[in-house]
């Protein structure tokens, strides 16, 4: 472990892009079922959060922090699956991304996680 009073550098520049390179993860690295997990595990803690009551009160006041934040993770959920479809220039790589998705969604229809499976469908 390095001290904070150590000012030598642990790696030299030269090492640095190709470390980069190396910490870059594609979608296409992570496990489908994996992945599923972690987001539905994300979305039922936010989800868990919204009082019961707040859905109704919603409709009256339009206020409810827990509810929003629950509301907004599902939308950026849509625009990741949009912009990682998207991100792909060549057509069979946009494919593999969209089977992936495919596979998100089957896991997220398993784990009974219908959010998030709309907004991969």
């Amino acid at each position: 472990m390095k001290s904070l009073q150590d000012t030598q550098q642990l790696l030299p520049d030269e090492l640095m892009p190709e470390i980069a390179k190396q910490a870059e993860v594609h979608l296409l690295d992570l496990s489908h079922r994996v992945l599923a997990n972690i987001i539905t595990l994300r979305d039922f803690q936010l989800f868990q959060a919204v009082p019961s009551t707040s859905f109704i009160e919603n409709l009256m006041k339009g206020e409810c922090p827990a509810l929003q934040a629950f509301e907004d993770i599902n939308n950026i959920e849509l625009f990741w699956v949009v912009w990682s479809i998207l991100q792909e220039q060549k057509p069979d790589r946009r494919a593999k991304v969209i089977k992936h998705f495919l596979q998100v969604a089957l896991c997220f229809k398993q784990l009974r996680n219908l959010n998030s499976f709309c907004n991969v469908i």
